[in-house]
């Protein structure tokens, strides 16, 4: 992906124009259904900082949003007339809340005005040169840390109903804990490593810890890392001490928000680690994901069993890339917090349960958890960078990425449609707005039939409208709206239960452009933005609205 060049003035419109009735579908034989009666813009905001005066008028100042939304299954001819715009920018984004892909009117394109930064020093926190020259994210393959659902060890035991005559072929009993200097082979799934096959890697017990709750935590390192002295005893006394000492400790705090990693459990008739087992971290060289757990690890193996059934580190392991440690857009204890809280979201939704109860969500959902859980608990100070605001939701407003659907995106996909992106914009929102309650909610939900069902309810059981009103909302973000926004519009600062959640304000990605062409169809809860730059008073167009979609216009 490349960043958008930065408009540095503004000249007649013609010459703005990127692209006129490229793409999307200018059929004539299929003329849009006229607007149904009383069919119009309606003021999406209110309160402080709201310009929207009413339906056909900007205040001159503030943040205006308006939107309609056609929730019938044929296109409709909006007309839109806004005045009072006194040469700002329409800044349009069509939202698709349906489950089949909507095909795109032709529209003409043209560039965003420069933003106007809200101060000087308005910049992201990354590292000098943390933005390659190639345009690609923090990694190729950012965050692979679970198989699909349908692959899951777990599912399986965890989907059988125990037998009175299930017999236990291992005792439930914690294995002897480890001392420092011991070598063990950690079987490293190749899903991790980005190849077909798993690694095997020698690694050496180098730091140990007993956390507030009493769990014994094991820092290995393998032997490759070793040898390449890429990572020094500083970083390792740095790493342990920030996981179980004070107030800031990481291991404590995850598991204060998500709870613990593993715990007693429901006999299902098959072993498993026991209740008290200590917790592993691997540092593992050339891995082609930041960090990794896998259900397979906390099954045990079976002697008499066929070898492919016998591919467990019967462990509660987390394996982490060794460039956490020295890679400047990769933080070690972000990484850490994420993962652990797979395990503990895992062990709380499913291993807990009783069979029959459990739920198994999809790996969007699953990974929304684990971002968010990352963005609750930065600390400035402690994490070198806040991943969401200074490199996920970044790369999702580079303008690549809109037209996706977060319920189909492969966990390890590497084109524009990035999950971890998408997640981190969708989880910053829902935190700005919902707060820790909502995280507490879908932490416990289990009552809806799918994952999106669930952050549906679970988003009206704290007040808010619903998934497709949120859906929307989240797409004005595309608009670059500043932190002090209107209520439910921005990605401005929330303190809230003893977490802090920092501001992401547009002026920190003024330099982001917008689609530079037209796509056929619009995704299911896919977005697609475009412009009118520098409309001096009155902003008058029909617009081609989509069956079950929406258009959001902001003007800023």
């Amino acid at each position: 992906m490349q960043i958008a060049a930065r408009v540095l003035s503004l000249l007649a419109a013609a010459s703005l124009m990127l692209l006129s009735g490229c793409g999307g579908d200018g059929d004539p034989i299929a003329p849009p259904e006229p607007p149904p009666p009383g069919a119009q813009l309606e003021v999406d905001c209110s309160g402080p900082r709201c310009g929207a005066i009413d339906a056909h008028r900007y205040a001159g100042s503030g943040i205006g949003i308006w939107q309609y939304t056609n929730t019938g299954d044929e296109r409709v001819a909006l007309p839109v007339r806004l005045a009072g715009l006194a040469g700002k920018d329409v800044q349009l984004i069509y939202t698709n809340h349906g489950d089949t892909p909507q095909r795109l009117p032709a529209l003409e394109l043209y560039l965003r005005s420069p933003y106007p930064l809200a101060a000087p020093a308005a910049r992201l926190a990354a590292p000098a040169g943390a933005d390659a020259a190639k345009g690609e994210g923090p990694r190729r393959h950012r965050r692979p840390d679970l198989p699909p659902m349908a692959a899951d060890p777990m599912q399986g035991l965890k989907s059988r109903k125990p037998s009175p005559s299930a017999k236990i072929i291992a005792p439930r009993v914690a294995a002897p804990a480890p001392r420092l200097g011991d070598v063990r082979t950690w079987r490293v799934s190749g899903y991790g490593m980005g190849t077909d096959e798993d690694a095997f890697r020698r690694s050496t017990l180098v730091r140990q810890a007993v956390a507030r709750d009493g769990r014994g935590i094991h820092v290995w390192v393998d032997a490759q890392t070793q040898a390449a002295g890429s990572v020094t005893d500083a970083m390792l006394d740095g790493f342990i001490r920030d996981l179980v000492e004070g107030e800031t400790a990481v291991y404590d705090r995850t598991v204060a928000l998500s709870g613990p990693p593993w715990g007693p459990y429901p006999d299902v008739g098959l072993p498993a680690l026991a209740p008290d087992q200590d917790l592993h971290v691997a540092f593992i060289r050339d891995m082609m994901a930041a960090g990794m757990v896998h259900w397979n690890d906390v099954g045990l193996n079976d002697p008499a069993g066929p070898p492919e059934d016998n591919l467990s580190n019967e462990a509660l392991v987390l394996f982490i890339s060794d460039d956490n440690f020295y890679n400047p857009v990769l933080d070690e204890l972000a990484t850490f917090t994420h993962e652990l809280t797979h395990l503990s979201t895992r062990y709380r939704q499913v291993i807990a349960k009783e069979p029959g109860q459990e739920y198994f969500h999809q790996s969007w959902f699953v990974e929304l958890m684990a971002l968010m859980a990352e963005d609750a608990l930065y600390l400035p100070g402690l994490n070198r960078h806040h991943e969401s605001r200074d490199f996920f939701v970044r790369y999702w407003l580079r303008g690549q990425g809109f037209n996706c659907d977060i319920l189909s995106i492969a966990i390890l996909a590497v084109d524009r449609c990035d999950s971890y992106n998408i997640n981190s914009t969708i989880g910053a929102y829902l935190l700005r707005h919902y707060g820790m309650a909502l995280y507490q909610r879908l932490l416990d939900e289990t009552g809806a039939p799918d994952s999106w069902g669930i952050l549906d309810k679970a988003i009206r059981d704290v007040g808010g409208p619903g998934v497709q009103t949120t859906l929307r909302r989240i797409g004005t973000t595309i608009a670059l709206l500043p932190a002090a926004s209107p209520p439910n519009f921005g990605l401005g600062a929330r303190s809230d239960a003893g977490y802090e959640l920092v501001p992401m304000d547009g002026s920190l990605y003024a330099d982001y452009g917008l689609p530079t062409s037209v796509p056929m169809y619009l995704q299911p809860r896919g977005f697609f933005p475009f412009v009118r730059p520098a409309v001096r008073d009155v902003y008058e167009e029909t617009i081609t609205v989509p069956p079950h979609t929406s258009v959001s216009v902001v003007v800023r």
